[in-house]
């Protein structure tokens, strides 16, 4: 309503009055008039700059337009309709790219008798994580000049504060030359490094960082300027499908960013409860994260990972070109003991000893090294080197990468003329097998139901070069 209609109302609302007992509506409107005339002392547009209150620094332009007008209430009664005064404030701000937002906060209270403070509060609504965040603006105008700050109400020691002059310069010629303090996550960001998983296998990463996509990315962006904390994504990418997206939280006073995620959300196929935890701490100023995955199916750290900024937009892992992990065969040699209802009936007979890891996606071996105690199959058999046609094979053994052990159990029958002999179980043990690793003695032990047979196999863990 304009100031114009403003004074028509509240003439016609005293004139009304004239000719009859001053009455309680005579007494309402001059309060009005007195009130309007004390709030108007503020109306105006005031333009200045925005300084952030965390570093000082300066964050973009501010333009603030004040204005009041009346509410009109019915009371529903035979008394006279009710103007309240309502002070509107305005506030467009002009920012780093994406950041330009307009909120208009209403029912604003401005007291000249208390220094000329003015406050007012607004509910908004990001997008990013639905969340309603109450926004304060508060300060003193006098003399033409505007002085204050804008914070959410759940960080009141962040967000921006303002000197702001009546009819002061454009957003445009307040920013001219000037460098603004630039959010840091307005535009994608690499950093790229390595991961060390147990036993210190290394492999090559690349840690993005990105802004969820907002479908309101004015009041989003401008949200962010006044909150110490971001929502990101922050995503390892190991290479060949292998990501790793994680929700997390920045925050600027600590540098720290935190998330967690489900694995079954991160991995194909694992529908465990466990979650993987992403803790990184800024260094030197956004140039380098030390981060730390962890796990709740394991104590300690599952991997570290040092990344250094990196202003490449190549998001692959760099010296990491393979796609899906071949199929690693691996053969040892060793002696065995064979025993018959516990006497030795064949003494360090010379085996042949296979393990056949089968192909895996790049997502599958990550995961693995990540969760080193998860099931993990082979394929394993092993012949003599007297009677290389006769072997035994065991399908599915169950390899413990963490402890180092390799196990399987396993139905078999003997064949007997057309029809089917003795059944039976057959089982293998290992000890100290390390498959991934080329050179470390183990130990297994065999045995068969069928005979009470059973037998001991010693290898020095180095593996037979393949021809």
């Amino acid at each position: 309503m304009s100031k114009s209609a403003i004074f028509f109302l509240v003439g016609v609302f005293v004139l009304s009055a004239c000719g009859r007992d001053y009455n309680l509506d005579d007494y309402k409107r001059e309060q009005l008039q007195e009130s309007l005339a004390k709030m108007q002392q503020a109306d105006g547009v005031y333009s200045g700059l925005a300084t952030s209150r965390l570093d000082g620094s300066t964050l973009g332009a501010l333009n603030i337009q004040v204005t009041t007008n009346t509410n009109v209430l019915n009371p529903g009664d035979q008394s006279d309709p009710t103007a309240q005064p309502n002070l509107e404030i305005t506030v467009s701000f002009t920012g780093p790219a994406g950041a330009d937002a307009t909120v208009v906060f209403e029912n604003g209270l401005f007291h000249p008798s208390l220094g000329g403070t003015i406050q007012a509060e607004k509910a908004l609504s990001p997008s990013t994580n639905g969340t309603t965040r109450a926004v304060d603006i508060r300060g003193n105008i006098s003399n033409g000049q505007f002085q204050g700050l804008i914070y959410s109400k759940d960080s009141p020691d962040y967000g921006m504060t303002f000197n702001l002059a009546l009819n002061g310069p454009s957003a445009t010629a307040l920013l001219k030359n000037r460098r603004l303090s630039v959010e840091k996550f307005a535009t994608q960001q690499n950093f790229v490094g390595k991961t060390i998983f147990a036993r210190n296998v290394r492999e090559p990463v690349v840690l993005i960082l990105t802004k969820p996509t907002a479908s309101s990315p004015s009041i989003d962006e401008f949200i962010d300027l006044l909150e110490p904390t971001q929502p990101l994504i922050a995503t390892l990418n190991y290479g060949n499908g292998a990501l790793l997206p994680f929700n997390v939280v920045f925050d600027e006073r600590t540098g720290e960013i935190t998330g967690t995620t489900p694995v079954s959300a991160l991995f194909a196929g694992q529908t465990g409860s466990n979650v993987i935890t992403l803790h990184c701490s800024e260094l030197d100023r956004m140039k380098a994260f030390d981060c730390q995955l962890t796990t709740d199916a394991t104590p300690g750290v599952a991997a570290t990972t040092i990344v250094q900024r990196s202003h490449s937009t190549n998001e692959e892992p760099p010296q990491d070109n393979s796609g899906i992990r071949a199929t690693e065969i691996r053969m040892y040699r060793g002696k065995m003991k064979i025993y018959r209802d516990g006497m030795v009936v064949s003494n360090e007979l010379t085996i042949y000893f296979t393990a056949l890891y089968e192909a895996r996606t790049r997502s599958e071996e990550i995961y693995n090294l990540l969760f080193p105690e998860a099931e993990k199959l082979l394929q394993v058999s092993w012949y003599e080197e007297a009677a290389p046609d006769i072997s035994t094979s065991f399908a599915n053994a169950k390899w413990d990468d963490l402890n180092g052990t390799l196990d399987k159990d396993q139905p078999i029958t003997i064949p007997s003329g057309a029809g089917s002999g003795p059944t039976g179980v057959i089982s293998i043990s290992c000890t100290q097998f390390y498959f991934t690793e080329k050179s470390r003695p183990f130990e297994c032990h065999f045995t068969n139901t069928i005979g009470n047979v059973e037998a001991t196999m010693k290898f020095s863990g180095r593996p037979i070069p393949e021809n």
